[in-house]
């Protein structure tokens, strides 16, 4: 039970408001025995009343106000100011509910009460006198305040009689929202391409006297508006929602012929200026490519607005303007429709005027400065040197007219990066580009693919590969925002890539000039000397230049960045590439008296640049082993036949005629004589 008529401390309370009175034991009435009874008080959102021919099918858009944004549920109740009045009209008892709808009071029987409710007003000071609640005003300060608690101000009263024989449990008292919902339905004429700028409640009233129906408000301001979103379903053909408090200052109950006027951008007559309006601010291009000035539509409401009640009003564009759902049309100064009307052009380069006007008609243009940019009778626009021009269009058959705002700028050359790139084919490399930033990005194009270096991906995309020609480019925003990875592909040549940031730009050329090849051993003689001893020789193999220098072959793994992203480390490729097809070709039975042995591999072992290691060793030495051979190391890979092939010189000396010899493997000499 919330609070009781009779505790003293609810009594207490009262009396230091110093508007209740004293209410002594109730006698008997009717033969009832006197006491307290107690009474549940419910409270819960009514009906919204539709007005004229609408039924209850109508419902409320799903696009929302700035009003409705702030709604959980239109009909929620976040709060409740409650009063009790005797029949004296004295305050007897107050309450303030919070996140509830139940209001438990226990009352004398034979007493007459008046209930009186306020819901989503927030805590306020009630009334001591019945008198000065029905002249209670509920006003606010800003179209925000409509909905501050998550729900609509609202008000109800019921009378609670505890006179007669068959006295209340429960009464459940509906409340009544005092806003009105204006729903706008829009449609546009065919043909037309509606560009709406912003949808608002103007002269609206700021405050409503909840218990006196009868009062026109006095205080008025700015009203509820259209978000992007309500303006975007509006030009989709869809309806959106305002709300405002109740009006009954004019002198329509519902809308009729004339009710709803327009003005554009002009004042309205002295009786429209009390009335509130909706203004649609935007403008309207027809097909012919003519467009309305920029225009400011006014919406008179010509009728009174009542609490609790939702009204549609229906406009449309029509080849002149925004007007109640009518033909009517008012023929206004036109202008012509132009793209783009301000653009900015490097000096040299040029850019051209869409005006769908010229389908129609013709179309002149001219320029206001030839010397900064000059225009031909197509719309193609010259940028000849720094400087802002007017370039503007004329069509005589709509007497319309319309300008482009051109700015001409010198590029300055872009310096802000660094390269690392490889030199051979399959090698990688970096660009890095350390101003670039989200705001700020670097575009590094090839014909149209374009990486924004410094922003992330769309679409939550990790990684953007970009092939252009003997290149490919990794952009990995996530592992570095001003870094892209180079890739040589294995087909020589060069590309030519276009970078800038704003008005900055350059060329860098990425050029693979030569395939690596393999050197054998570290006195880079690129030979093994073998001798009859039966000692295994150990080799290393490297990738090299033409200058015989090792190639670190860590330059030819994909980065971290990159294998992370592709979920592969790539190495298996470097390892098909360079290894796994790796051709080994020699004198006719080379093998016979040749061991060659691979042990291990150089991306195993993170600190070494090798390709491979092994052992070699002379497995036979006698009379039909040449005094030298040579080996030749090739790359057999599909589509990488193109390295150069390279020379193993393996040069062998014998002991003496007869003898043979077997490597460390049998790890024993066979002489004649010795069996």
């Amino acid at each position: 039970m919330r609070r009781f008529l009779w505790a003293a401390m609810g009594a207490a309370f009262l009396l230091t408001q110093g508007c209740v009175r004293e209410i002594e034991e109730t006698v008997p009435v009717n033969g009832i025995a006197g006491g307290l009874h107690e009474v549940r008080i419910e409270f819960s959102a009514g009906r919204i009343a539709l007005p004229g021919e609408l039924d209850e099918t109508t419902s409320l858009p799903d696009t929302r106000s700035a009003v409705g944004d702030l709604l959980e549920d239109d009909s929620r109740i976040a709060d409740v100011n409650v009063a009790l009045y005797d029949a004296q009209g004295v305050l007897v008892e107050a309450g303030y509910l919070d996140e509830d709808t139940v209001f438990d009071v226990e009352v004398p029987y034979g007493e007459v009460y008046d209930v009186y409710a306020l819901a989503n007003v927030g805590r306020v000071e009630l009334p001591c006198d019945k008198s000065q609640m029905q002249d209670w005003r509920y006003s606010v300060a800003n179209v925000s305040d409509l909905a501050s608690s998550g729900g609509l101000p609202m008000c109800g009263n019921a009378v609670l009689d505890m006179s007669g024989d068959d006295v209340p449990d429960e009464v459940h008292l509906k409340m009544r929202r005092l806003v009105g919902e204006i729903v706008l339905s829009f449609r546009s004429a065919e043909g037309l391409a509606v560009d709406l700028d912003s949808v608002s409640f103007v002269n609206v009233p700021t405050e409503v006297y909840p218990f006196s129906e009868d009062v026109c408000p006095v205080s008025r301001g700015s009203g509820d508006y259209a978000t992007g979103n309500d303006v975007a379903a509006l030009m989709s053909a869809n309806s959106i929602c305002l709300y405002m408090l109740e009006d009954l200052s004019a002198a329509y109950d519902l809308p009729g012929e004339g009710s709803l006027s327009h003005t554009d951008g002009q004042a309205g007559t002295a009786s429209a200026e009390s009335h509130p309006y909706i203004a649609v601010k935007g403008r309207v291009v027809n097909s012919s490519g003519l467009v309305s000035a920029d225009v400011d539509y006014r919406l008179d409401i010509g009728w009174k607005i009542r609490r609790n009640s939702r009204y549609v009003i229906p406009f449309k564009a029509t080849p002149d303007g925004i007007y109640e759902d009518s033909e009517r049309v008012e023929v206004k100064d036109g202008i012509l429709q132009i793209s783009p009307v301000r653009v900015s052009v490097p000096v040299g380069d040029s850019v051209r005027l869409d005006v769908p006007a010229s389908d129609f008609a013709d179309v002149s243009y001219s320029s206001d400065d030839p010397a900064v940019a000059t225009i031909d009778d197509t719309g193609k626009i010259i940028a000849r040197s720094p400087g802002t021009v007017m370039i503007r269009a004329w069509c005589p058959a709509a007497d319309a007219a319309g300008a482009c705002e051109v700015e001409v700028y010198s590029l300055d050359r872009f310096t802000d990066y660094a390269a690392d790139l490889s030199y051979y084919a399959r090698g990688w490399g970096r660009l890095d580009f350390p101003t670039a930033s989200e705001d700020n990005p670097v575009s590094v194009a090839f014909g149209p693919d374009t990486l924004a270096v410094g922003r992330s991906l769309s679409g939550g995309a990790e990684m953007k590969i970009v092939r252009c020609g003997s290149h490919e480019l990794y952009y990995v925003p996530s592992a570095s925002s001003t870094t892209v990875y180079v890739w040589n592909s294995k087909e020589l040549g060069n590309t030519c890539l276009d970078v800038s940031q704003g008005r900055k730009t350059t060329e860098i050329i990425l050029d693979n000039r030569a395939y690596p090849r393999y050197l054998l051993n570290a006195p880079r003689s690129n030979s093994a000397v073998l001798g009859d001893t039966g000692k295994k020789e150990d080799f290393v193999l490297y990738l090299a230049g033409e200058d015989n220098v090792y190639l670190d072959a860590r330059e030819f793994y994909a980065p971290d960045a990159v294998a992370e992203a592709m979920g592969e480390t790539y190495y298996d490729e470097f390892f098909w590439d360079y290894l796994d097809c790796l051709e080994i070709s020699g004198p006719e039975g080379y093998g016979r008296y040749l061991d060659l042995q691979f042990l291990k591999y150089g991306w195993e072992d993170n600190d070494e640049g090798y390709l491979a290691a092994g052992t070699m060793c002379i497995l036979r030495s006698d009379a039909g082993l040449p005094d030298n051979f040579g080996l030749v190391l090739a790359n057999g890979a599909t589509g990488f036949g193109k390295m150069p092939r390279t020379e193993v010189s393996v040069t062998v000396s014998r002991a003496f005629t007869g003898q043979g010899f077997l490597g460390e493997a049998y790890n024993f000499q066979i002489a004649p004589g010795d069996m």
